[in-house]
């Protein structure tokens, strides 16, 4: 609920973006909270895909997409009320030749992190406050971390989407 109140509350104009939610296989209701969030202005759309899997359920999303620019987030987390328009800025910044954009993403723990957790290991977590603060091109060994990334459509779909046979092990 706090991830889709967050995207419903965007600073962006509500006919210019649309909420696809993928339910990848939950029991939890998910259908349900997307019905009952449902209100008059930005569309929200519920998508279902039983097998599971992040790859398989991104890129079902892109599919049912109707927007050139398709932004990514988890459902445990929660955007500013400015994310999607510091993501329509960066695109228009940096021109059509860019196909994907990252943002900072803090990872709020209860209690702080744990003692025996090395800084490196942040981005596992989906953390980037390691990347800073000011708008850059990243450097080789730097990536963008899944719940704060977005992409242009067409470029994904060229590259034929998200490699469904890779998982979070290989």
């Amino acid at each position: 609920r706090g991830a889709l109140r967050s995207l419903l509350s965007q600073d962006y104009p509500a006919d210019a973006y649309e909420i696809v939610v993928v339910d990848n296989g939950s029991t939890d209701g998910t259908r349900k909270v997307v019905h009952d969030m449902s209100a008059p202005g930005v569309t929200l759309r519920y998508v279902y895909v039983g097998q599971p899997g992040l790859a398989r359920a991104r890129n079902a999303g892109a599919l049912a997409s109707r927007y050139d620019i398709l932004a990514y987030m988890d459902d445990d987390a929660l955007a500013g009320r400015d994310w999607l328009t510091y993501i329509a800025e960066a695109f228009d910044r940096l021109g059509p030749s860019v196909a994907a954009v990252g943002g900072k993403a803090t990872v709020v723990w209860e209690g702080g992190p744990p003692n025996c957790l090395p800084a490196g290991f942040l981005p596992y977590f989906g953390g980037t406050d390691q990347l800073g603060d000011r708008p850059r091109l990243l450097d080789s060994h730097e990536y963008p971390v899944g719940t704060n990334f977005s992409v242009r459509r067409k470029a994904l779909l060229a590259i034929d989407g998200f490699n469904e046979a890779l998982t979070r092990y290989n």
